[in-house]
């Protein structure tokens, strides 16, 4: 199996996500990011923008039953969450949220819709 950045797998999920909205066959996809960011403002003064909680999956995603579905990218060789995202999927889980960890597109096209059909 060939080595695939994290990059890589997001953009060819984010991809097959978007086909399968434009099908309908999903409500919604979004890409998420965490952290901030400072932008330029008047005079030279940055502002801090605030964006997702550490810990956020990379990518959102909302079935017409309802159902979310949180898909957390990762490389071939890591696999490991950080303690943010342990808890974020504890959570979600709880209330009957779907999380994945994904390292291919191949991989979420055989996950995403187990115990939708």
């Amino acid at each position: 199996m060939d080595a695939r950045s994290e990059s890589d797998v997001k953009k060819g999920c984010l991809e097959y996500l978007k086909i399968l909205e434009n099908l309908r066959e999903i409500v919604w996809v979004d890409r998420l990011n965490s952290g901030e960011i400072y932008v330029r403002r008047k005079k030279g003064k940055r502002q801090k923008i605030a964006l997702c909680r550490k810990g956020t999956p990379d990518i959102y995603v909302r079935f017409k039953t309802g159902k979310t579905v949180w898909i957390e990218t990762k490389s071939n060789d890591k696999k490991k969450l950080s303690p943010e995202q342990i808890l974020f999927r504890l959570k979600h889980e709880a209330i009957g949220d779907k999380y994945l960890i994904i390292t291919t597109v191949h991989d979420l096209k055989k996950r995403l819709f187990k115990d939708e059909e």
